[in-house]
């Protein structure tokens, strides 16, 4: 049987948000280390986002709430609450609740005495445990496309943000990139750095020992074929599968609209924009990373390198990111299209 057939009609979607919930809560504690060129990288878009929640004699302003979807290990968190004030609330969503520990633990080692203050909720994007016209600034960072129905997140966003408010949606996979020339280039690029990687070459060293026939790849401790093994037991005693996933399918539900999506992986930014948030004001949009991740390792050299591809191939870069702000009129007066 394939490993597609193992899945239960109809429970695909419920499949990635579980087994996202499951790999995400055994892979976090090394997932800082292991996106450490990642992060770096990403933060300076973070920092530029955090700008604008700069207050001018802000001691008069309300309180404002700033939402972290997804918010992982706390990296973008950490960032946006140095901007906030002790008045101010910053809510970490997540689906893992060993993540949201990790947020918690790693916001508190924070010393700045300005930092918001921190909420946690363990919860789907699909469904925000949050008011209506909430919200003063949204964050998603390279989180939507391991949700089974992003358009619905999407559509929670402008439900909760404020008329005024900003979403922030960081390093998304860009479907333009996976449709262009350029996209053999920096897989080829990606795999090459991988095969060379010592700590890459450890890992395969390690797995033949222990003679494991499955690899995922990239996930740290515990050794990736004990994640395999946990994540299967925990589907299967709790029914969700009629038998164990192999490791490629499992990664296939972990990113559902990237490695899971084959050529039509990633998502096309303006038709997400034009579907979900047409009257939004664009404050920031651009792609990024056109030969793949490796890059990343030298700033300068990344820099150079999508200064160039951008001439060539504008817009098709590996990822995109953009802040938008929503119509001061509101969702009624302005005519945000629903998603």
């Amino acid at each position: 049987m394939e490993a597609s057939a193992t899945l239960l009609p109809t429970a695909e979607p419920a499949a990635i948000r579980r087994v996202n919930q499951l790999y995400h809560d055994l892979t976090q504690a090394t997932f800082d280390a292991e996106h450490r060129y990642r992060h770096r990288v990403e933060a300076a878009f973070w920092r530029l986002v955090a700008r604008r929640l700069d207050v001018v004699d802000g001691t008069m302003e309300p309180p404002r709430l700033v939402v972290d979807l997804a918010c992982g290990t706390g990296f973008v968190a950490r960032i946006l609450g140095r901007a906030l004030r002790p008045v101010d609330r910053l809510m970490a969503i997540d689906v893992s609740t060993a993540a949201l520990h990790t947020t918690m633990r790693s916001y508190a080692t924070c010393r700045e005495q300005t930092f918001g203050r921190l909420i946690v909720a363990a919860a789907d994007g699909q469904i925000l445990p949050l008011p209506s016209g909430s919200v003063d600034l949204f964050a998603i960072n390279a989180a939507l496309h391991h949700m089974p129905d992003p358009v619905s997140v999407l559509g929670e966003v402008d439900r909760v943000l404020k008329p005024g408010g900003l979403f922030a949606l960081g390093f998304e996979p860009n479907s333009r990139h996976f449709a262009s020339r350029v996209a053999g280039l920096s897989r080829g690029i990606d795999r090459l750095a991988w095969y060379a990687s010592p700590r890459q070459n450890v890992r395969r060293a390690k797995a033949r020992l222990m003679r494991s026939a499955m690899s995922v790849g990239g996930v740290g401790e515990p050794p990736p074929e004990r994640i395999v093994a946990i994540i299967n037991d925990t589907l299967l005693r709790e029914r969700s599968v009629t038998g164990p996933l192999d490791a490629g399918r499992m990664l296939d539900l972990v990113d559902p609209h990237a490695r899971g999506a084959g050529h039509a992986a990633g998502f096309d930014a303006i038709r997400l924009l034009r579907t979900c948030f047409v009257d939004y004001h664009i404050v920031r949009l651009f792609s990024s990373d056109y030969l793949g991740e490796t890059p990343r390792r030298w700033r300068l050299v990344r820099g150079l390198i999508d200064g160039g591809w951008r001439l060539l191939l504008p817009g098709h870069g590996s990822l995109f990111s953009w802040v938008i702000r929503k119509p001061d009129g509101g969702a009624d007066e302005g005519g945000v299209r629903p998603c």
